[in-house]
């Protein structure tokens, strides 16, 4: 006959080898989840953003110069904006409520209305001299068609630390 002692650690080591088996099988499921999500992103890839090169162009002065003016020191400003490594985003962006109403008086009269969303980085020093390198947001509003637009920054966000 069997201790009291050897039974409950035999009763421990059961309940233990159930919980991992459980885990295992939870483990494998994520993993059957996840590279069916993953085959599913390589057979069907998201859209590329409909944005222009002009538009590129724009927004991104456009968005430096207002990050500028919200930095502590801007003549140490170095933009990160290295086309091969993908720093900068441009994005069409979702416009907000009372600018899609906006969108759609401007398209009555025949003006076409674009939102565009820039991120990118900037390298600059802080009050103490420190050089920190911080990311940016801006939202930007192209009005007109492809004749000579006007470019409008509606937000510029500098997440701070």
């Amino acid at each position: 006959m069997a201790s009291t002692a050897a039974k409950v650690a035999l009763g421990f080591g059961c309940g233990l080898l159930a919980i991992l088996g459980a885990g295992f099988v939870t483990c494998a499921g994520c993993v059957a989840l996840f590279s069916h999500a993953a085959q599913e992103v390589r057979e069907h890839p998201p859209a590329e953003p409909n944005v222009s090169i002009d538009d590129e162009v724009e927004a991104w002065h456009l968005c430096k110069q207002h990050v500028l003016q919200r930095l502590r020191a801007p003549s140490t400003a170095e933009f990160i904006d290295d086309d091969n490594s993908r720093r900068h985003v441009f994005l069409n962006a979702d416009p907000s409520k009372a600018e899609k109403k906006l969108a759609a008086k401007l398209a009555a009269k025949g003006v076409s209305v674009k939102y565009l969303l820039v991120q990118g980085e900037v390298d600059s020093q802080n009050g103490f001299g420190a050089r920190l390198r911080s990311q940016f947001e801006c939202e930007v509003q192209r009005l007109g068609g492809s004749g000579s637009p006007t470019y409008i920054v509606l937000a510029t966000h500098i997440p701070t630390r």
